[in-house]
Order: structure tokens, then C-alpha cells, then sequence
């Protein structure tokens, strides 16, 4: 009995002991399953105004790989960290749109045909070898994956990279639970102050009030303004890559590791983007070529229904030429006959008039008068 006990026991402190001692990058990610989003968060974050505009561009992403939040920077170009994919060998993607912090069912799609590309450098055997150059660059072969009547995210001009500094506000964007557990699936974003920026590529933004990241929230974007330097509207920063606390009970409240799009790697995202639409023009160009069959095939079956139509056409031009005629007889037909009956009329007055005069003249013995 007593061993019985004791073996659950140990393994059950084995496994925590493991837990307190691996880095949060090596703890499992909890695959999704579609539509729930269990992982992506902004811990203690605030839900998302519709009135704001990250929402149009910021999804939740589900893969084989898990869970991971992504934005657009185009209407075919996802922005995520190259973490979120465990290997070489990807499939489909799930992508959760969002209605001010509600997800937006109608939007979701399933994405099967895209080409992604990571920063180079990167090995997914080796997730902490290089922290600072945690992108990874998406193109769907749709090309408005992000519908057209969203608004694409724009990322920092590099003249203002330089222009971060510690101590600056930023905001971090993301889905998922409010605090532990609860409240996951809607967009959240939380106030963070720049604590640490420009090392090794990356930027770390630490959260008041409790507020951070947790898995599922890689990928996602920093949003930095600044009165100093002109700017009115936020523009993207950084991409969330990992977090400086612990996840042991979803406390998630510690410093966030972004990857700063610096100069070098804006302009990389720029490259991989037009290289990557230069691999999928093949797909895009063999999807024009069957919309453009299925329209042909279209109009072929549409030919005889048309060639019908136009018969139709005629004969009923001709039904309407033949009851105009036929509305013309009826009204000279009638005009006949109200002519003819008052020539009637006229012809029985006469007689009227001729047999009075007739009885009158009988009446007086004159002889046969004259006819009228």
C-alpha cells in the first residue's frame, strides 16, 4: 500500500522539480484547438477598443506547432516569431481575426498555401542560440488574406529606431486569459515601459499593474509612439520572442523579450517579403489560370441557358408586338362599331320623323304626301 502511494508521489515532485528547472522556452506549448484560444495572452491586460485599429491587424495563429499571435504588415504578408514552428516541415495555419476584442467568426480562415521564411541565423533545434532574431516572415498565396477592408499594421520607419529609449511607454497586444486561466480568446493590451533596449537585437518592455506575456503571446506585436519625435500614431517596434518570469501558475507578470525591428531587420523583412511573393507568384499564377478556367467553364454551361434567354427574348418582343397590334384592332374595331351604332341612332330618328309625318298626313286626307 505504502508503494503504492509513494510512486504517483514521486514522479508527480519529478515533474515539478523539472518545471522549476527548465527555462520557459523549454516548457510545452499547449496546442489549440480551433476556435478556442487557450494560451495567447496579455495577462492582466485591458480587452481592445473597437474603436482602436490593432485588432484589424492582429490574429491568433494555430498550427501543429501550437499557438502563437501574428500580425499583418500587408494584406498577404504575416509577421509571427520563428519560434512558434517547430521544424522545417509546416502545415496548415489557422488564423483567428478579431472584431475589436472579440473574435470574429466570420473572418477566420484555414491557410494552406503560403511560404514563410525565418531570420537567418536561426536554428529550431536550438531555440535560445540566437534571442534577438526571433522573426519570421509569412506570404499566402490569397492575396487579401487580410481583407481589404482592415488596416494593415505599419512597422517603425528605422530613422526612429535609434529614437527608443529606456523609460519609453510602449504597448504590448494579445489574446487570450485575463488572469489565471480566465477570459481567454479576447484581445487584450497592457501598458509596458522600455527597460532595456538595443542588446543583441532585442528590446524588453516590463508591464505594471501585473500586466505581461505568457506563451502563445510570441509573435505579437510592440507598439511604440513618441511626442518627441512627431509621432501621433503607434507603429510597430518589436515582436514578442519571450518573457523574463516564470510560468509556473500562468504568472505571467514579469519582462517581455521582444525583437526590435531595428534598420537591419526592417530591411530584411522588406527583402524576405518580395522574395517570398516571387516563390508564390507560381501558386498565385496557377490560381489565376483555374479562375480563369472555372469563369470559361462558367459561361460554356452558361451558353445554352443564354441562347434560351435570347429565344425567349424574342418570342416575348414579338408576344408584345402582337398584343400592341391586337390592342390597335380592338380599338379601331371599336371605333367601328360606335360609328355604326350611331348611324343607327341616326337612321331610327329618320324613320321616327318620316312615319309621324306619314300619320299626319293620313289624318288630314290630303293623299300620299311627299317623302322627306
Amino acid at each position: 500500500m505504502t508503494t503504492f502511494l509513494v510512486r504517483p508521489l514521486f514522479w508527480i515532485l519529478a515533474a515539478l522539480c523539472w518545471m522549476l528547472a527548465a527555462p520557459s522556452w523549454a516548457l510545452p506549448v499547449q496546442r489549440l484547438q480551433v476556435p478556442r484560444l487557450e494560451q495567447n495572452i496579455v495577462y492582466h491586460g485591458a480587452p481592445v477598443a473597437p474603436t482602436g485599429k490593432t485588432w484589424q491587424y492582429v490574429v491568433q495563429i494555430s498550427s501543429d506547432s501550437g499557438g502563437c499571435t501574428g500580425f499583418f504588415i500587408d494584406h498577404d504578408v504575416l509577421i509571427t516569431a520563428a519560434h512558434c514552428f517547430n521544424s522545417a516541415v509546416r502545415g496548415d495555419l489557422w488564423l483567428t481575426f478579431f472584431k475589436g476584442s472579440e473574435g470574429d467568426d466570420y473572418a477566420n480562415i484555414e491557410a494552406k498555401d503560403y511560404r514563410m521564411t525565418i531570420y537567418p541565423g536561426y536554428d529550431f533545434r536550438n531555440k535560445n542560440a540566437q534571442p534577438g532574431v526571433d522573426i519570421a516572415v509569412i506570404v499566402f498565396k490569397k492575396a487579401d488574406v487580410l481583407s481589404y477592408d482592415r488596416t494593415a499594421g505599419e512597422i517603425i520607419s528605422s530613422a526612429y529606431t535609434s529614437s527608443i529609449n529606456i523609460g519609453d511607454m510602449a504597448l504590448m497586444v494579445g489574446a487570450g486569459m485575463s488572469d489565471r486561466g480566465n477570459g481567454s480568446g479576447i484581445l487584450r493590451h497592457s501598458n509596458a515601459e522600455v527597460s532595456d533596449a538595443g542588446y543583441n537585437n532585442s528590446l524588453t518592455l516590463t508591464a505594471s499593474r501585473g500586466s505581461g506575456i505568457c506563451r502563445g503571446d510570441s509573435g505579437g506585436p510592440a507598439l511604440w509612439r513618441s511626442a518627441r519625435t512627431g509621432m501621433s500614431n503607434y507603429y510597430i517596434m518589436g515582436v514578442a520572442s519571450g518573457m523574463g518570469g516564470t510560468q509556473l501558475n500562468n504568472d505571467c507578470s514579469s519582462g517581455a523579450q521582444y525583437t526590435i525591428i531595428n534598420s537591419v531587420v526592417g530591411a530584411w523583412i522588406s527583402k524576405a517579403t518580395d522574395r517570398l511573393r516571387v516563390l508564390i507568384e507560381p501558386l498565385r499564377e496557377e490560381q489565376r489560370k483555374a479562375d480563369e478556367q472555372q469563369r470559361k467553364e462558367a459561361e460554356r454551361r452558361r451558353l445554352p441557358h443564354l441562347r434560351l434567354a435570347e429565344e425567349a427574348e424574342v418570342l416575348r418582343k414579338a408576344a408584345v408586338a402582337k398584343a400592341s397590334e391586337l390592342q390597335r384592332a380592338q380599338e379601331h374595331l371599336q371605333k367601328v362599331q360606335d360609328e355604326l351604332r350611331q348611324a343607327q341612332a341616326a337612321a331610327r330618328e329618320k324613320s321616327e320623323e318620316a312615319r309621324k309625318a306619314l300619320e299626319a298626313f293620313e289624318a288630314s286626307g290630303a293623299g300620299t304626301p311627299a317623302l322627306p
